[in-house]
């Protein structure tokens, strides 16, 4: 096993996220409200096969215990009330928070957290993300985009993983410097032509087409159907020059290094 499988795994579960930001806000809300209205016995017992209730307590963290007793968090509390004041402003904050505090190889009995665990390795890809691209954004010699295929090439080495944003920043400016040995993407959704390498959209589409959009803080470049273009990739959100609570939960990504931190010291990311 190397590093290398941690690309084909969805490191977030794909059903969490509805077509947009605004679909998967009301989905959460929705399913807050039901568990709110729900009373002992009539509650849903067929946890294994509720994904929506599986991914409000495992990722978004909105609900606790089992599907039949099953209970509003704090954090589901204030998710609901700012959701009646800003659908898709609530689903940020909460996608970010999510993201930032518990998508690391934690207690998740997740193929990621579980591959990830027996690999050595703590990553966060949303700290990854914010941070590689602040790194690229502030270098006025260097394209403020991190492509797809550039995003592949590195994670794709076992190393990768367990460095710093300041390493993946590097290897990105190498991978310039030399173009010949990035990762191609296909059109039908497979990197590279040796099997080892080879990746289903997928893998791209959950975390960098669906989570990283929705969650606010990035934007697509290039076109967005087309990964394999070589300009196709993520560039910081322009609304973070405006957006005060985007852009307050960027900078508190920015503060505090998550891949330093263990989650119970990790601080929240507040509104």
């Amino acid at each position: 096993m190397t590093a290398e499988s941690l690309l084909r795994l969805n490191y977030y579960p794909r059903n969490a996220f509805r077509r947009t930001a605004l679909e998967t806000a009301q989905r959460i809300a929705a399913l807050i409200v039901e568990i709110q209205n729900q009373s002992g016995s009539t509650g849903n017992s067929s946890e294994r096969k509720d994904e929506t209730f599986n991914d409000a307590r495992l990722l978004w963290r909105v609900v606790k215990g089992p599907r039949i007793s099953a209970e509003v968090t704090s954090i589901g509390e204030r998710y609901l009330k700012f959701y009646n004041q800003n659908p898709t402003a609530a689903y940020e904050w909460l996608a970010i928070r999510s993201g930032w505090l518990y998508s690391m190889p934690n207690a998740s009995s997740g193929d990621f957290s579980s591959t990830a665990k027996a690999l050595g390795v703590k990553v966060n890809l949303l700290d990854l993300l914010v941070r590689t691209l602040d790194l690229l954004t502030r270098d006025s010699q260097s394209r403020s985009v991190l492509t797809y295929a550039e995003y592949v090439t590195v994670l794709s080495r076992d190393s990768a993983w367990n460095w710093n944003p300041y390493g993946i920043y590097d290897q990105v400016t190498h991978l310039r410097q030399n173009p010949e040995k990035l990762v191609k993407i296909s059109s039908s959704g497979f990197l590279g032509a040796e099997p080892e390498l080879s990746l289903t959209r997928e893998a791209l589409n959950t975390p960098l087409r669906k989570f990283a959009i929705q969650c606010g803080l990035f934007e697509h470049v290039g076109s967005p159907d087309h990964l394999e273009s070589p300009d196709s990739g993520l560039s910081l959100s322009r609304r973070l020059s405006y957006d005060k609570n985007l852009r307050n939960m960027y900078e508190h990504i920015l503060k505090y290094p998550r891949h330093d931190l263990e989650e119970s010291s990790a601080p929240d990311v507040e509104l």
